[in-house]
């Protein structure tokens, strides 16, 4: 089995009184959890706490119920959904409330599960490449599916930061699941859309290249997206697979 070890680093946006992206990390379990709690909604950040506390323990459930790990991770998510909407409208009389989602599980000797619902993201870095694991559920990004936009206009797009899918909505959470191998030497990041609509992709594809200590790249990777004034909070969980 494949050894890894993991960082993680979060800023507060400079718009904002409090972060609301939240992150966890359980090695023995192979789990690692990104949250991006939705700005501009009533307890965004307790909705991303929710749900990163919940999944461990729903992931666990499933797989000791014989699931396959990828319909495990679906069944863990869609609950994580429902239990953050019936929370949040029994607690705050019908507030709306969400959170993003993008986590990696490690299953087997050299594959993991990548799942994610709303814009936050998973890249895999591999030999000087850098391959994008998930799609974003933005209109945006609807709208460069149906060639109504390119994806260099998405970039500006009104529609760029509105979510079509998120934990906590009414009616089911429909993640985007898939399979990934690992190979010695592979980074694999997890990261909100605040790092990302801050660092050039190819700032990160060179800083994921130097070799250093990863607890030191995320911190650069995370300082850099900083410098760049990012209004949005700024999360990055980055995995080294040795």
């Amino acid at each position: 089995m494949l050894a890894v070890t993991h960082a993680a680093e979060s800023r507060r946006g400079r718009s904002r009184d409090e972060c609301q992206d939240r992150w966890g990390a359980w090695p023995e379990q192979g789990l690692y959890v990104v949250c991006d709690g939705m700005g501009g909604l009533a307890g965004g950040a307790r909705a991303a706490s929710l749900v990163v506390g919940w999944l461990p323990e729903l992931l666990r459930s499933g797989a000791g119920h014989g699931s396959m790990p990828e319909e495990a991770v679906r069944t863990a998510i869609r609950s994580a959904s429902e239990c953050l909407y019936a929370r949040t409208h029994r607690l705050q009389r019908r507030r709306e409330t969400g959170t993003t989602v993008v986590l990696v599980w490690l299953v087997g000797d050299t594959s993991a599960i990548v799942a994610n619902v709303g814009d936050s993201r998973a890249y895999l870095v591999r030999d000087g490449c850098m391959d994008r694991l998930t799609a974003d559920h933005t209109v945006a990004a609807l709208l460069v599916e149906s060639g109504d936009i390119t994806c260099e206009e998405a970039v500006h797009h009104p529609g760029r930061n509105s979510l079509t899918r998120y934990l906590g909505c009414e009616g089911e959470a429909l993640p985007d699941v898939r399979p990934v191998d690992l190979a010695p030497g592979d980074r694999l990041l997890l990261c909100t859309d605040g790092f990302w609509g801050s660092v050039d992709g190819a700032e990160l594809l060179q800083a994921l290249r130097t070799g250093e200590d990863i607890a030191r790249q995320c911190r650069a990777l995370v300082d850099a997206a900083a410098t760049g004034e990012a209004e949005d909070d700024v999360t990055a969980l980055l995995i080294a697979v040795e």
